[in-house]
Order: structure tokens, then C-alpha cells, then sequence
């Protein structure tokens, strides 16, 4: 019980620590052992490196002036009464201007990250242990040092995205923006108290589509079924194929290949809702019932001038997917409950849409004799190995 409230003791240089029955720094030279761990450290540019518990600061100095110009430290401490005992005497070794934070949310250190140095400030992040005090939560800061560097790298994924896509963005919104004019923006359109049925593209709305088929079939007929079908693109086909009408698309892709999935609709019964930086060919699918509204890919002067003048359709976050855009867009156009089908986040490497969508379509017409559709999944079972040829 004694151990319960971290308690400083003088030591021959500095300031030893107990708590929770472990003495987190060294009782005779706790300075001394901690720069012997800092000088075990190789600093590299454009690192984040995540102190975790550094307690009062021994060592940082060392890590400080090796550091370089385009890299940073940050001090956390996921114990709250640790934070509190230690705050006044770490500032009295290091800088002011190197931050210490009491964090233990994921969501928390990526935003203070973001917001303290901006986004793609640097490559990589690495953990730093000058003490024993971090591993009364060891298993909680390698979680917090994965989920930053996750972030990290999504964040210069996004980046590349934008180096190749970008300009195509640009171009297809300037092309959609004489139509915007002539058709209503999607916070126009409304199914009131209507329960809804979002339908990704995954392989599990195949079964979903053949059960509910059989178990309602009043589903191919609007006028009868209770409730409205909100379907991506790419899952139109799956619906076509079992001649259930869906009453909203929504298309999202800037490149051609989606305009494929619009095939088989003569004449389309259906509303489009489409991003304004979507392929200009899309809007050609449905002349009178399309629905604009806008994800911000980044920030652009020509679009804040759009936006100033009101000249944008309703706005709709980034959101990762189509498939979650549709579930964003099911739940701001009814009240009534929405239902998910075929939104998958798993897949099988021969499997990865449904069967009915034109990529499946595409490698089951392609297969031959010597190349089945079943040699695809094969290639990746978990005891098959590469190796490299002899003649190689």
C-alpha cells in the first residue's frame, strides 16, 4: 500500500522514484543511468521520437542535443499521478519547448501530433525508454507508438493519392461544375421515415441479395417493398442480375472503369448521387435524377472561392470508401432505420467483390483451362512459398 502515490527520494545525484512497488529510477545515480540509455539511441531525421514515462527528464538532454533540425521529442506519461508528480521537476531539467503530456487515448496523441507539428512533418516514429517507468504500461505506449505511425503513414499514403490523382480530381470537378448548375445538390433529396438497405459491393451481398430474394420476394417490385436500396456502384450489377430496382447509386470513382457498372440499365430507374469529382461520363447515366454533393480532397483556392460564393453542393467528409459515403449519405436522407449489406473489410484474393460486379466478371471470363479462377486463391495459401528459379 505504501506504493500507491509515487514517492521522490533524494539519491547522490538527483532524485530516485518509487511506485507501485518498483523503483523506477536508480537510487544511487538515477542520472547517470539514464544517459547511459540515451547514448544508446542513433538519432535520425524526420523522426518523432515518443519518450515514454520519462519521469524527471534524466537523459533528454543528451537525446536534445543530438537532435536533429527536422525531428522532435514528446514526453508522455499514461499515468496520471505519475504526470502529476513529476511535471514541475522535469521542466527544471529540459526545455520548455519540449512538450510533456499526460495522454493514454490514441485518438488524443495522433490529434495533438497533428496539431502541434502539422500533417507529414515526419516519416517515421520511434520509442524511447530512458527508464523503468514505462513499463508499468508497456503493452499501452507500443499501442500508442503503432497507432501514430499508422496515422503517419496513412497520412503520406494520402499524399501520394493526391500527388497522382489530384489533377484528375481538378479537371472532373471543373468539367461537372456547368451540371451542378442544372441539378439539385443531394440535401435536396429525402425518404423521410423510410428504413433503408445499404449495399456495398463485397462478396457477402451475394448471399444477403439470395436470401432476402427468397424470404421477400415483393423486393423487385418499388411500389410494394417497405423500404428504399441505397447500392455503390460497383454492387449496381449484383441487383441487375436479380431484378431488384434500387432507388439511389452512389459513384464516387474520378476514373473511367466505373462507368462499367452502369452496363445493362437501358433506360436507369434509379436516382444517382454523385461526387462532384467524379468521371463527367457518370452523370450521363441518369440525365434528370442525379444528386451532387462534394468530398474535399484537399484545400484549393479555386474551391474556397466556390465555397464563399455558396456555389457547392452539400458537403460530405472524406470517408475512406464508397461504401461508407453510402452508409454517411442512407443516414442524412431518411429518419427510419438503416440496414448494411455486402460492406466488407475481408476478402478472399479470388473473391473480392461480388460475383456479379464487372472486376469478378472480368477474371471469371478470362479464365482457361491451364489459369482456372481457383488457381488465384490457391497462389496464396499459407503454406506456399516463392522461390526463385534455377534458371534465374
Amino acid at each position: 500500500m505504501m506504493h500507491e502515490v509515487p514517492r521522490p527520494r533524494p539519491a547522490r545525484r538527483g532524485l530516485s522514484l518509487a511506485y507501485q512497488g518498483k523503483t523506477l529510477l536508480s537510487t544511487i545515480d538515477p542520472i547517470a543511468q539514464s544517459e547511459k540509455a540515451a547514448l544508446t539511441y542513433t538519432l535520425r531525421p524526420r523522426t518523432l521520437y515518443l519518450v515514454a514515462s520519462p519521469l524527471f527528464g534524466y537523459g533528454l538532454p543528451l537525446l536534445i542535443n543530438s537532435l536533429p533540425a527536422d525531428s522532435a521529442l514528446l514526453a508522455i506519461e499514461a499515468d496520471p499521478l505519475l504526470f502529476t508528480a513529476t511535471q514541475e521537476e522535469f521542466y527544471r531539467t529540459v526545455p520548455q519547448n519540449i512538450p510533456y503530456i499526460s495522454i493514454r487515448s490514441t485518438e488524443d496523441l495522433c490529434g495533438f501530433v497533428r496539431s502541434a507539428w502539422g500533417p507529414r512533418h515526419f516519416r517515421r516514429v520511434e520509442l524511447v525508454t530512458l527508464n523503468v517507468g514505462w513499463t508499468l504500461h508497456e503493452e499501452l505506449y507500443k499501442t500508442l507508438v503503432q497507432a501514430l505511425q499508422y496515422d503517419i503513414a496513412i497520412d503520406w499514403s494520402n499524399a501520394m493519392t493526391l500527388t497522382r490523382m489530384g489533377r484528375l480530381y481538378t479537371r472532373n470537378t471543373l468539367r461537372n461544375l456547368p451540371a451542378l448548375a442544372r441539378r439539385p445538390s443531394l440535401d435536396r433529396l429525402s425518404f423521410g421515415q423510410a428504413p433503408v438497405l445499404v449495399a456495398g459491393a463485397g462478396p457477402s451481398l451475394d448471399e444477403v441479395l439470395d436470401r432476402l430474394l427468397k424470404a421477400y420476394p415483393e423486393i423487385t417490385n418499388k411500389e410494394q417493398r417497405f423500404f428504399r436500396i441505397i447500392c455503390v456502384d460497383t454492387a449496381l450489377q449484383s441487383f441487375i442480375a436479380r431484378a431488384i430496382p434500387v432507388d439511389l447509386v452512389v459513384a464516387l470513382e474520378a476514373q473511367i472503369w466505373n462507368l462499367k457498372d452502369f452496363i445493362g440499365y437501358g433506360k436507369a430507374d434509379f436516382a444517382l448521387a454523385m461526387d462532384l469529382s467524379a468521371h463527367p461520363g457518370t452523370i450521363e447515366v441518369t440525365e434528370n435524377t442525379t444528386y451532387f454533393f462534394f468530398t474535399p480532397w484537399t484545400d484549393l483556392a479555386f474551391l474556397s472561392r466556390l465555397e464563399q460564393r455558396n456555389l457547392l453542393p452539400t458537403l460530405i467528409p472524406p470517408m475512406g470508401s464508397v461504401g461508407l459515403t453510402a452508409t454517411y449519405i442512407a443516414l442524412s436522407v431518411t429518419q427510419g432505420p438503416v440496414y448494411i449489406a455486402g460492406l466488407d473489410f475481408a476478402f478472399t484474393a479470388d473473391l473480392y467483390h461480388a460475383k456479379s460486379s464487372p472486376g469478378y466478371q472480368r477474371l471469371y471470363c478470362n479464365q482457361t483451362r491451364l489459369a482456372p479462377l481457383s488457381s488465384v486463391a490457391t497462389a496464396f495459401r499459407q503454406d506456399i512459398s516463392k522461390l526463385v528459379a534455377k534458371s534465374d
